[in-house]
């Protein structure tokens, strides 16, 4: 009897707890699906702007090929693939709690990937801040190079312990679009005038953002392999 009265408790607790769950995961479709909403009613009820513009694509907006802003996308590809190992990684291991400065880490490099994933999606330092919002754009991207430089300074043990390499070509090849981008590097006319510089300018932020992307996905698939095998140490010595 005893033995019965244990089982169904343990049942019971195994029900309430999958109801928590369910109940905090139908608690986040709900607060997704209204924000999706909710942009979609802002979209719709606007009238500034032809809806058309806002839902439709690119080149079908502008009668141009398919292809229009292919290396741009790729780029922002990127930035998503990078954000997303970030944020899952840091989500995995958030509450392990002699992995804080991971954590931080993860989510940090997430929220900057996430940043530079929308500047370059909307234009941000390229048309809203010097157009709308009459701020330079070399002062957003002086502050964007500054929050990198201290960021990595902070996690700077994490950073050379682990394929330094391809973050420090992801910073060159940034360095040297952002030099090619304000012109602090003198070019032949022939060259600064012609489609060659543009190619260079964004081929060398093309390569930053493989290379960053790489990056991440390298630490990222470490640290769930060390998480791993750490979990199968402690089964095996259960």
């Amino acid at each position: 009897m005893a033995m019965l009265a244990i089982d169904v408790l343990c049942y019971m607790k195994l029900r309430l707890a999958l109801f928590n769950k369910n109940k905090s995961f139908f608690k986040t479709l709900l607060v997704i699906y209204s924000l999706s909403f909710l942009i979609l009613t802002g979209v719709g009820l606007q009238k500034k702007v032809n809806v058309f513009y806002l839902v439709g694509d690119p080149a079908t907006i502008t009668g141009q090929k398919f292809y229009l802003g292919a290396l741009s996308n790729l780029g922002i590809l990127g930035w998503c693939i990078s954000a997303g190992i970030c944020f899952f990684c840091a989500a995995l291991i958030k509450y392990r709690p002699y992995e804080r400065e991971t954590y931080s880490f993860f989510l940090g490099s997430g929220l900057i990937s996430a940043v530079f994933l929308f500047d370059d999606l909307f234009l941000i330092h390229e048309k809203i801040f010097p157009d709308y919002l009459l701020i330079p754009q070399k002062l957003l991207l002086l502050a964007y190079g500054l929050s990198m430089i201290l960021f990595f300074w902070k996690f700077r043990r994490k950073v050379i312990n682990r394929n330094l390499l391809l973050i420090t070509l992801a910073f060159a090849f940034f360095a040297l679009s952002v030099s090619l981008d304000m012109r602090f590097i003198p070019l032949p006319e022939s060259i600064a005038e012609s489609s060659l510089r543009s190619l260079m300018e964004n081929g060398s932020k093309f390569l930053g953002i493989v290379s960053w992307s790489l990056y991440f996905v390298s630490v990222g698939f470490q640290s769930i392999s060390t998480m791993l095998s750490e979990n199968n140490r402690y089964s095996n010595l259960g």
